[in-house]
């Protein structure tokens, strides 16, 4: 009788765990990047005015608290990733998906549409 293979179940588990190194290395090395700026944002307290057809009052303040939230929660998601942990995931999946519908709501403001 023939036997059937087995897929290599531990050669598969070791991709994803190197991906999610990876994946938790990025999350913490953006987190840090996010509280950096952050700070830079708290310090500065500046009001800034930015118009496009349309004027903004803007609180770099204000902005700089919301970066600092991110840039921790990215630290947690990313430690929690990193222990394997599957919180970790779901954060980072949220954060993600976050990210992208800010980015794209922002699209008509880059200098680059102007």
């Amino acid at each position: 009788m023939a036997q059937a293979q087995q897929p290599n179940i531990q050669h598969h588990h070791e991709q994803l765990d190197s991906l999610g190194g990876f994946a938790g290395f990025l999350m913490a090395f953006t987190g840090i990047f996010h509280i950096i700026l952050g700070i830079g944002g708290v310090l500065g307290q500046d009001w800034y005015l930015y118009a496009s057809g349309t004027a903004y009052l803007f609180d770099a303040s204000a902005w700089g608290w919301s970066m600092i939230a991110g840039g921790a929660l990215l630290l947690i998601s990313a430690s929690l990733l990193l222990a394997g942990n599957m919180l970790g995931r779901i954060i980072g999946v949220i954060l993600a998906t976050a990210s992208l519908l800010v980015n794209l709501a922002l699209i008509p403001e880059t200098p680059i549409c102007h």
